[in-house]
């Protein structure tokens, strides 16, 4: 019985998805803004690479190939920014590898039908992370892939403001609000993570903390009231609206406060 749920439950979210990827619409492509803008002084300046998608990792992880004159030769590891989708195989510091099944095979699944035409990618590159992947959005056709994993619901926003990328136009760069918009309508109509029958109870940031026996390290700022709050008061601040930061005061210099007096 619980084999056959799952199994209708699957079903769903493939519609779902179909919808989500059918009804992505103009505005939301656009507001992607990619192609478009300059860097702010001081922010990281983005690389934009033609290539080909070459593996699927999971539902927030791909393998990317760069193409072009002057572009080194090799498959680059991608952690797709600014979401945070469930984990299919997380190793642990202690040797387990573990997941949140069955939402981060679902989530997999979801990447991969969206990534309708794999040879033909571009990526927008924002550096590497600590761990030596490339943070990159991903577009096929236009689309924001980021973007339309939020929508669909396989994925949750992950803006992290951090270092030279943490300046007051952060949020424009990188189009928070239209990741914060996509992941309020995924709960609305109970897309994915947000089904109401069988929502996925833990962020994936949470469960990999959990699963290391480690404490929440990031500050988390309320994207509609701007408001601060500790690492371990995550829970304050719904989860469509949050905003990490790796320092206090790189949150107070873009207008995040712990206090709600206006400065």
């Amino acid at each position: 019985m619980k084999k056959m749920m799952w199994v209708r439950i699957g079903c769903v979210m493939a519609a779902v998805l179909s919808a989500s990827i059918a009804g992505a619409s103009d505005l939301e492509i656009a507001s992607s803004g990619f192609g478009k803008g300059v860097p702010s002084k001081g922010a990281p300046a983005t690389v934009v690479h033609q290539g080909k998608v070459t593996r699927i990792v999971d539902g927030d992880t791909i393998r990317f190939v760069p193409e072009g004159a002057g572009v080194t030769p090799g498959e680059l590891k991608i952690r797709m920014v600014n979401i945070d989708a469930p984990e299919s195989h997380f190793p642990t510091d202690a040797g387990p590898v573990v997941g949140q099944q069955p939402w981060g095979q679902f989530a997999t699944d979801a990447l991969k039908a969206l990534i309708t035409d794999p040879e033909n990618a571009e990526l927008e590159d924002f550096g590497l992370d600590k761990y030596g992947r490339t943070l990159g959005r991903l577009y096929i056709k236009g689309q924001d892939i980021n973007l339309a994993m939020v929508r669909s619901g396989m994925a949750f926003p992950y803006p992290i403001c951090a270092d030279a990328d943490c300046t007051p136009d952060f949020f424009q760069r990188h189009h928070v609000d239209a990741y914060v918009a996509a992941c309020e309508d995924a709960q609305d109509h109970g897309r994915g993570v947000h089904n109401p029958r069988k929502p996925l109870t833990e962020a994936p940031y949470l469960f990999r903390l959990r699963m290391n026996n480690k404490p929440a390290s990031k500050f988390v700022g309320d994207l509609k009231t701007r408001r601060l709050y500790a690492p371990d008061q995550y829970n304050q601040v719904p989860i469509c609206s949050r905003v990490f930061f790796l320092k206090e005061e790189e949150a107070n210099a873009v207008g995040y406060y712990k206090s709600r007096v206006l400065r």
